[in-house]
Order: C-alpha cells, then sequence, then structure tokens
C-alpha cells in the first residue's frame, strides 16, 4: 500500500514538473474582424507589454478562416515597430491548404492556420506594437474570422 501511495505522489509529481515547465507565451492575441470581411486598410495593431529585461521572443502571425476560404494561401504584411518607428517589416505567405484542399491548420467550426516570423529582439522598458494586414489582390477578403499573433 506505501508503494502504490509513493508511486501516486511521484507520478503527480511528475506532471506537475512537466506542466510547470512549458514555455508559456509572453505575449498572444487574436482580433475579431466583421462579417463584411477584412479591408487591406485595416491593420490589425498589438500592443506588446513593456519587458522588463532584454530578450529574444519568436514571433508567429496566426489565421482563423471558415471552410469557405477561397485561397491556399494568404499574403500578410507583418510590421514591427519600437516607439512608433518601423524597426522590420516582413512579407510572410502562410498556407492555408495543400494541393489536395486539406486544411494544414486545424479547429472546428474556424481553421487556425499559424506561421512562425522569426526572431524579434524586445529591449526592455520599450514600447512595442505589431501591426499585420494582408497583401492579396481581393479587396476585402471574406471568410477570414481573426488575425493575430504570439511571442514566445
Amino acid at each position: 500500500m506505501k508503494v502504490r501511495k509513493a508511486n501516486i505522489i511521484i507520478g503527480l509529481l511528475g506532471m506537475i514538473l512537466l506542466v510547470s515547465c512549458q514555455d508559456s507565451p509572453f505575449f498572444s492575441k487574436y482580433i475579431d474582424l466583421n462579417e463584411s470581411g477584412w479591408d487591406s486598410r485595416d491593420t490589425m495593431a498589438f500592443a506588446l507589454p513593456q519587458s522588463d529585461v532584454d530578450c529574444v521572443k519568436t514571433l508567429s502571425v496566426g489565421v482563423r478562416t471558415t471552410g469557405k476560404f477561397k485561397y491556399n494561401d494568404i499574403t500578410l504584411l507583418v510590421t514591427q515597430k519600437c516607439d512608433s518607428v518601423v524597426v522590420k517589416e516582413d512579407t510572410v505567405k502562410i498556407p492555408i491548404y495543400d494541393s489536395g484542399g486539406k486544411p494544414f491548420g486545424s479547429g472546428f467550426p474556424y481553421i487556425l492556420t499559424e506561421c512562425e516570423v522569426g526572431k524579434m529582439n524586445i529591449q526592455k522598458k520599450m514600447d512595442y506594437t505589431i501591426c499585420i494586414t494582408h497583401l492579396m489582390r481581393l479587396n476585402p477578403l471574406d471568410e477570414i474570422v481573426s488575425v493575430g499573433m504570439e511571442l514566445k
């Protein structure tokens, strides 16, 4: 009986250790779009919290689409600003469907597809903003539910 109790306690401690070691995001947010679609003039802006230390984080962007999204991919312009000054701009192509029409992302009822943009240097006590807009020809873009980003 003592051995079984000890095994249970060791198992619980192991699970707690695994959960506590997972890398939680520095910042994660999605902005919902209205039903009229995403106009290329509508920039999604994400104000980041200030950091207490200089650090390097991995920036990822994502889109939630319906199953009726018409394109195999979406091209985005991701702009990093520090104190309102553009520090870096990236053009990111997020694949939504493979050549057979199967989504790369997952979820129900909306499909979340994410893409890593790269590393972002964050200096302590500075104000950063990430701006995302689409570069697609069709305007406004239908069947996009939300746009977001995450820093880990």
